[in-house]
């Protein structure tokens, strides 16, 4: 017991602790609880995780502030907020790269050529992904809830090849539901100079309210339909910057030869490269990545130009050279040789 005063309504009261010097920088901590109302009735109370405690070093003893700390770039994002631009960080590499990997196309494609069953697809695939871009139902159902690649959700759709206008799209996700699945961001699509251009906009609009109260990045996709004669870099560039105008982290385009620059250029915030239709040949594949990423893109979301092709490890290996080690299309052509003989 202790000689201390313990007040009326004792039993209310919390431990108080008393501290006793021990060394020139250490205390002995001891802690008191009342015990009974009146004096001479404090009781020692142990708690050893707090005996002992250090304390907290001079400014002299610490190392220089931030020395040796190198902050990842990501254009566009000095001014958010610490968790968009956490999953956002996610998503984008050391290097500030990256290279997604999109199995989406079943929404309005259907049962797509090696995307019959999703899992077996990316199976293999998954290790070499900065980020999947899937919708809620296959994530559910072919996805393990187990992997590493964050998630790119896609949230719009409600359009087939079969319909009237791809460009008809809505808004598919509650925000509750992109928040159940633990996202790094959703996706939409937005088809400027249609029919509903106007519809698809607005789409963006609010799905960036709704997401910037949760700190969700959303990456917008300029889609074109099925008018790829669209993809100029006038377009796209207008396309690009009226998605990011209208508050998209990221926005995915095609690439075009001529004038790309004027596309990344032009966007305030990281573009990367959609894929479209499979190329010919992997070198052309390879080219105009590295052409692209050499022109201000920040990495790619390639998919049938992946996983359709015969060996799509292979593909997606050479393609992380180009993304992530900035190998040439020759040198990504040579790896893909060498790990294509290795798997047959």
């Amino acid at each position: 017991m202790f000689e201390a005063f313990a007040p009326t309504n004792w039993e209310k009261w919390p431990t108080h602790q008393f501290t006793e010097t021990i060394g020139p920088k250490a205390w002995k901590s001891i802690y008191l609880t009342p015990v009974a109302e009146g004096p001479f009735l404090w009781e020692e109370s142990d708690m050893a995780d707090a005996g002992g405690l250090l304390e907290a070093r001079d400014l002299k003893e610490m190392p220089v502030q931030g020395k040796g700390i190198k902050k990842k770039w990501i254009k566009g994002s000095d001014n958010m907020g610490w968790g968009m631009r956490n999953r956002l960080s996610r998503l984008i590499g050391k290097d500030g790269h990256c290279q997604f990997l999109p199995i989406d196309h079943g929404y309005f494609q259907g049962p797509t050529r090696c995307l019959e069953r999703p899992e077996d697809t990316v199976r293999d695939l998954l290790p070499y992904a900065d980020g999947l871009f899937v919708t809620r139902g296959v994530l559910r159902a072919s996805m393990d809830p187990d992997m590493r690649t964050p998630v790119i959700l896609r949230v719009s759709g409600a359009t087939s090849v079969v319909g009237k206008d791809l460009a008809n799209e809505v808004i598919t996700t509650s925000i509750q539901d992109m928040l159940r699945l633990n996202v790094a961001a959703v996706g939409i699509s937005v088809f400027v100079g249609s029919e509903y251009e106007k519809e698809t906009l607005q789409n963006l609009a609010l799905l960036v309210d709704q997401c910037e109260e949760y700190g969700i990045p959303v990456m917008a996709v300029t889609a074109v339909g099925k008018e790829l004669e669209k993809r100029t870099s006038r377009y796209l560039a207008l396309s690009c910057r009226i998605a990011a105008e209208l508050g998209a982290k990221i926005v995915k385009t095609y690439y075009c030869a001529e004038g790309f620059e004027k596309v990344t250029v032009g966007c305030p915030v990281p573009v990367v490269i959609a894929g479209g239709p499979r190329c010919e040949t992997e070198l052309e594949v390879f080219q105009f990545v590295y052409d692209g990423m050499k022109k201000g893109a920040i990495g790619v979301n390639l998919g049938r130009n992946v996983w359709q092709n015969p060996h799509p490890v292979a593909t997606m290996r050479a393609l992380n050279a180009v993304v992530h080690d900035g190998a040439s299309p020759e040198q990504a052509m040579e790896l893909f040789r060498s790990l294509k003989s290795d798997q047959d």
